[in-house]
């Protein structure tokens, strides 16, 4: 092999590697977005959390995540991702729900 060829070869393994990484971070981020909106859509079910736990992981394990993906992003690790999202939007209106006491007293 000559030099032009390894670097060729160089050059694509690259811009694999790239296409690879900008595409998992926005699928990241798109996971967020879902999870945040099914989360809030599953508080209004009349079914227990783990189950409205396990109902926003499917969909997002189904719709969201590319085959090629499922081995990074697999379900546990769509459930930490729901399970942070879910505890920082009670912790928000937990603060809000404060908030609006301590306002009231004033």
């Amino acid at each position: 092999m000559n030099t032009i060829t390894i670097i060729d070869i160089i050059l694509t393994a690259l811009v694999i590697v790239f296409a690879v990484i900008n595409a998992y971070r926005k699928m990241g981020k798109t996971i967020q977005t879902k999870a945040t909106f099914l989360i809030a859509e599953a508080a209004e079910l009349d079914v227990l959390g783990s189950e409205k736990m396990q109902r926003v992981v499917d969909e997002l394990y189904e719709k969201y995540v590319p085959d090629f993906f499922k081995s990074f992003m697999n379900k546990q690790k769509l459930e930490e991702i729901a399970q942070g999202i879910y505890d920082d939007m009670k912790l928000f209106t937990e603060n809000d729900l404060k908030d609006s006491v301590y306002k009231e007293e004033l």
